[in-house]
């Protein structure tokens, strides 16, 4: 087993940089085009790279990619090849993508953070990545298809239930103000600054929510909650505008909206993805934000609440479905972490576990 060190650079050969600019991605094309993003969902209709190759992002959020096929890519992204055919990418994209830091720590600047080609070149690989490589790559490839697959059923769910949104209240229906079929709307916080913890952990029993993120803003737990009902929790920072059901008691933090929807007029499940429909632009002199008073008087359709309620029950049957592919799927992201864990942390060689 090899204990000598290699560098990204001694292992590989950069390629020429691209002059086609993101914004040239297409929805659909020939091949797949890679930007700075960590995912790749745009296309373009000629290929620029015909080798196996890895992908690096060099603007923004640390990025890396591995294809196999022709591809292109946007301006800000960093391409190598392998040096010869005993260099595995997969190996070397499988070592790099669990230790993402590597490359989180080559971003620098005062404004949108770059990541520069000397820094790609001095990253040094795991010594004994290639005398497994070959277990490496193949378990890896296996619970990443796997994973895929899951994420892919998670989305198909997702966009079912919004295409059922659409077809159920393509009608037009009386409107009313948001302000108006809520029993409460209000601002997150508290004039008791120090009501609640930042203890991350559920000593205490109520969550405290921040923006209403996708990743659940979860900021911590109090001893007291401001909420006991059915509620919506609206952004008003970060993703702007994204709402969260929020169905447990909780304390609301500054900056996020809280509707409390009067049940007898609007069903709580159609007023989320009403809000998740729309594009709210937060406005603000530095920072954009959403505000009680800027949303309050946003028009809501109101179809006849037998019709909401049904859409409700339609969106809890897919959730069940959802939470079992989510189940899924932890346990094989939980399997990949320990395999990873395993071998890049100097344990025994990866046998075939699937």
């Amino acid at each position: 087993m090899s204990t000598v060190l290699q560098t990204l650079g001694e292992l590989c050969i950069s390629q020429p940089k691209s002059k086609i600019k993101a914004g040239e991605g297409l929805k659909e094309g020939k091949y797949k085009f890679f930007t700075s993003s960590n995912i790749q969902d745009k296309f373009y209709n000629d290929y620029q790279y015909d080798k196996p190759a890895l992908i690096f992002g060099t603007g923004g959020n640390a990025s890396i990619h591995y294809c196999d096929e022709p591809f292109s890519t946007s301006t800000d992204c960093i391409v190598f090849y392998a040096k010869d055919k005993t260099v595995s990418l997969k190996a070397i994209y499988r070592f790099i993508e669990w230790n993402m830091h590597i490359l989180e720590e080559g971003f620098h600047g005062a404004g949108l953070k770059h990541i520069s080609k000397e820094y790609l070149l001095n990253i040094k690989i795991s010594p004994n990545l290639f005398d497994v490589q070959n277990n490496v790559v193949n378990v890896f490839d296996k619970l990443s298809t796997l994973i895929e697959k899951r994420n892919q059923q998670l989305g198909k769910l997702d966009l079912l239930i919004k295409s059922k949104f659409n077809e159920m209240f393509e009608d037009k229906f009386k409107t009313m103000l948001l302000v108006e079929v809520c029993e409460e709307l209000f601002a997150g916080g508290d004039v008791n600054k120090n009501s609640f913890s930042k203890n991350q952990t559920s000593k205490y029993p109520y969550p405290i929510y921040t923006n209403g993120e996708k990743n659940d803003g979860l900021y911590g737990y109090t001893d007291i909650a401001r909420v006991y009902k059915e509620a919506v929790t609206i952004s008003g920072r970060g993703t702007i505008g994204f709402a969260c059901l929020r169905k447990i008691p909780f304390f609301p933090a500054v900056r996020l909206i809280v509707a409390i929807p009067n049940n007898k007029i609007i069903n709580a499940t159609y007023l989320l993805y009403f809000i998740n429909s729309k594009n709210y632009g937060g406005r603000g002199a530095s920072i954009p934000q959403l505000t009680v008073p800027m949303i309050k008087n946003e028009k809501i359709p109101v179809p006849p609440i037998e019709l909401q309620n049904n859409f409700a029950r339609f969106v809890e049957q897919i959730e069940k479905s959802k939470l079992t592919i989510k189940q899924s799927l932890n346990q094989l992201q939980t399997l990949k972490k320990a395999l990873m864990q395993k071998y890049f942390g100097g344990g025994n060689e990866i046998t075939d576990y699937m």
